[in-house]
């Protein structure tokens, strides 16, 4: 790759990044490494209005600040299948309009990955520690 006559740009991902040989994580071979965390409160924020709006249930009765900052620990899956359940549940008790209250009780159901995977991230949260590796996300707060 460091040989390379043009620009070229290449992303590569891992779900472990201790499982890479170490002439991958050698200078030269990347120009940078980022780690993608759980998303912030932010993050969670506009992940929660992209699948609201993508279903046309963004209205004015969801409070997206509480959503956003109830579900920490959550990924943009989770928070999908919150999403999701809301819509779901609504369409069988034939209500249109979904609330923040109908999101809330999704959201009791609902277990996140940071609960799964308890063990598992913080042990690559601890692991990262070893590499120099920035965030993907911005500092927020």
């Amino acid at each position: 790759m460091q040989e390379k006559e043009s620009t070229v740009f290449i992303v590569a991902t891992t779900n472990d990044i201790s499982k890479l040989p170490p002439e991958f994580l050698r200078k030269g071979r990347f120009d940078e490494l980022f780690f993608v965390d759980l998303p912030n409160e932010q993050e969670r924020r506009k992940i929660l209005e992209i699948h609201l709006r993508k279903r046309g249930k963004l209205n004015n009765r969801i409070n997206i600040g509480e959503l956003s900052r109830k579900t920490d620990g959550f990924n943009g899956a989770d928070l999908e299948g919150i999403i999701q359940d809301a819509v779901e549940t609504a369409f069988i008790d034939e209500i249109e309009e979904i609330t923040t209250d109908r999101l809330l009780k999704s959201l009791e159901e609902a277990k996140s990955i940071s609960d799964i995977q308890k063990e598992k991230i913080k042990k690559l949260r601890e692991n990262l520690k070893e590499y120099d590796i920035k965030p993907a996300s911005a500092k927020v707060g």
